[in-house]
């Protein structure tokens, strides 16, 4: 357990900006199967590394955009492992990671560095911490055997406000609507995504070599956008936003858990009438509190969800029912007629052995 996806930035000065251009003109001219182009928004595109996972973006000055910039969208992983699609970054991955990001930028840099003008120029985009991290993925994969169960019920969970539940379009009916083999919600800070790792596998990469590896593979990810990362470096008092902070073990599980028991809830799942015979025989709940947390038990029954519930709840109690019932171990999702189990527990337990040292 650790990271997947990372995207770095680095602010230049124009001269910087357009050596690092010319170098990667240079090198990528000699390949007829790498590209630079711009794109619609006005950036432009190198392709030069995209087959080792690193894709390079850069954005020049403008009237409306008013700094020189690079962005890299990276997975560490493939620098390891260049085919690699289902392992995620380790902690103890970071100096070997670096070594071979160093590496893989060594063309461009002989490129940039045999110029005779850029002699009084510093070439630091084969360094991580040089950059500053925009986006980061801390993730996990959970094996389960009980993999469709889960996810049945995980795409049930809660939306908290001010998330929007995340729709495919469907070429069907024309219409958007939830995903079938995930779960996704986003904010203007993070995107929570739990999804069928074999799933999308199958779509994306169907010659994967080690495909059946992800048969009962759940991956949870919290894809941290720019807010988030600010909110972190500040909320930690880190003096930068480099690599090495976020890649830390303990705040990668620290924050998978803050937005999984947010929107999944740390209860276990049982049958309506298994939930119900728990809440009332709790001698430790008044009969009003037993009432209330069956109101939203029944209802999220009925509507077949937290988030499908909310909007017919009649009160301002809702979230605090929810509360009430995690606190009690019981999840308000409940587990269908047609599973034929009473009982499943929820997945924060594999979730918890995946966080452990191997």
């Amino acid at each position: 357990m650790s990271f997947h996806t990372v995207e770095l930035s680095m602010q230049l000065d124009s001269m910087t900006f357009w050596a690092f251009f010319d170098a990667l003109v240079k090198v990528t001219s000699k390949l007829d199967s790498a590209s630079i182009y711009d794109t619609k928004s006005g950036a432009i595109r190198c392709t030069l590394l995209d087959d080792l996972g690193i894709k390079i973006t850069l954005r020049k000055r403008s009237e409306e955009f008013h700094k020189d910039m690079v962005y890299i969208v990276f997975n560490p992983q493939r620098l390891i492992e260049e085919r690699e699609l289902l392992k995620i970054t380790k902690t103890d991955d970071y100096m070997l990671i670096n070594r071979l990001f160093k590496k893989i930028f060594e063309p461009i840099k002989k490129a940039f560095t045999s110029k005779r003008k850029n002699k009084y120029l510093k070439f630091d985009f084969d360094v991580l911490n040089a950059y500053q991290v925009r986006r980061f993925d801390p993730c996990v994969n959970v094996h389960t055997k009980y993999k469709d169960w889960y996810l049945e019920l995980l795409k049930r969970a809660n939306k908290p406000n001010k998330y929007e539940l995340g729709m495919k379009y469907d070429p069907i009916s024309r219409r958007l609507r939830p995903y079938d083999d995930a779960f996704r919600l986003e904010s203007k800070s993070v995107v929570f995504f739990i999804y069928d790792k074999y799933s999308q596998l199958k779509r994306r990469e169907p010659d994967y070599e080690d495909i059946e590896q992800a048969r009962n593979i759940i991956r949870i990810e919290v894809q941290c956008k720019n807010n988030k990362t600010n909110y972190m470096k500040y909320s930690q008092g880190w003096s930068n936003k480099s690599l090495t902070h976020f890649s830390d073990e303990e705040m990668c599980k620290n924050t998978i858990l803050f937005y999984y028991k947010k929107v999944v809830g740390l209860g276990d799942y049982y049958t309506l009438a298994e939930a119900r015979s728990k809440i009332l025989d709790n001698n430790k709940l008044s009969e009003k509190i037993k009432m209330d947390m069956l109101e939203v038990l029944e209802l999220v029954n009925e509507k077949r969800g937290v988030w499908k519930a909310r909007p017919y709840y009649n009160g301002k109690d809702f979230d605090k029912n929810l509360a009430r019932l995690n606190k009690e171990g019981i999840n308000a999702v409940t587990i269908p007629a047609h599973f034929g189990i009473r009982h499943l527990p929820n997945l924060v337990h594999e979730l918890m052995k995946e966080f452990m040292p191997q």
